[in-house]
C-alpha cells in the first residue's frame, strides 16, 4: 500500500476498533498498537499515525507515540462536512489551475501556487476529497447518488441495444469498484488517479488513448465529478 492508503486503512481500522462520540471515532494508541489485525497490516503503524495526523485525517495529543507511554492516548477521526469539502477542494484546484496559465510574475505566481497546495494539503489533500466524495453515497457499497440514477438507464439501455453479450463500461473516477457491480449484463473497468481499491486501476482518462480497435472499445463510459474536477478548459477539451 502507498502512504495514502495506509491511511485510508488506518481510518477503518479506528472506525472498526473504536467508538462514536458525536458522529467522531476514537481508540487509545495502545488497543491499535496490539491489534492482531494493525500488527499485520502496518509495517510502521507510528509512522502512519503521523502521516494520517499531517493529512488532517485524525488527531491526537503530541507527536511521536511510544508503545507503554502513550498507551491512553486517544486518537480521533477527523471529518468535515463533505459538501464543503467538495467545493472548497474544487475552488482551490481551479485557483492553481487559473495561476498556473497566467502572465504574472513568475515568483510571484510560485509563491501563491505553493500558498494554494498548502492549503489544499491542509483540507487533507485528494485522499480528503476522495473519501468526501464517497460519503455522497453509501460508502460500504460504493454506490453514489449518480449510479443509483444511472443504474436503470443501463439496465433498460441493454435491454434495447444488446445482441446477445455483454456490454462493456468504464467506470471513470471510480472511488470504488463495487459502483456498478451489481449491474447484470456489464463487465465493468474501474479507473481511478488515485485507487481507493485494489480493484480500480491507477490511470488518467485524459490520457487514455483512443481505441484502436473494436475490442478497446466501451459501450458505456461512467463518469461523476470528473470533467469538472478537471480546472482548465483546454484539459476538459473544451
Amino acid at each position: 500500500m502507498n502512504v495514502d492508503e495506509e491511511c485510508n486503512q488506518l481510518v477503518e481500522e479506528i472506525k472498526r476498533l473504536g467508538s462514536s462520540v458525536n458522529g467522531k471515532f476514537g481508540v487509545n494508541f495502545g488497543v491499535l498498537f496490539d491489534d492482531d489485525r494493525c500488527q499485520n497490516i502496518f509495517e510502521a503503524l507510528v509512522g502512519t499515525l503521523r502521516a494520517a495526523k499531517k493529512k488532517k485525517l485524525i488527531n491526537y495529543d503530541g507527536q511521536l507515540l511510544l508503545k507503554g507511554t502513550h498507551d491512553n492516548t486517544h486518537s480521533k477521526h477527523n471529518e468535515q462536512p463533505t459538501a464543503q469539502l467538495i467545493s472548497k477542494y474544487h475552488t482551490i484546484s481551479k485557483e492553481i489551475a487559473k495561476l498556473e496559465t497566467s502572465s504574472i510574475d513568475e515568483k510571484i505566481k510560485q509563491t501563491k501556487i505553493e500558498g494554494l497546495k498548502f492549503e489544499l494539503e491542509n483540507l487533507g489533500g485528494l485522499h480528503s476529497y476522495q473519501r468526501a466524495s464517497l460519503k455522497g453515497g453509501n460508502e460500504q457499497i460504493g454506490r453514489g447518488a449518480v449510479a443509483l440514477w444511472v443504474s436503470p438507464y443501463l439496465k433498460e439501455h441493454y435491454n434495447t441495444h444488446n445482441n446477445g453479450q455483454n456490454f462493456k463500461l468504464l467506470d471513470v473516477g471510480a472511488l470504488s469498484s463495487t459502483t456498478y457491480s451489481k449491474l447484470k449484463n456489464y463487465t465493468v473497468t474501474a479507473i481511478d488517479l488515485n485507487p481507493q481499491s485494489h480493484q480500480v486501476l491507477r490511470q488518467d482518462f485524459m490520457e487514455r488513448p483512443i481505441p484502436a480497435n473494436n475490442e478497446d472499445k466501451f459501450n458505456v463510459v461512467c463518469l461523476s465529478l470528473v470533467l469538472n474536477f478537471v480546472p482548465s478548459p483546454v484539459k476538459r477539451g473544451i
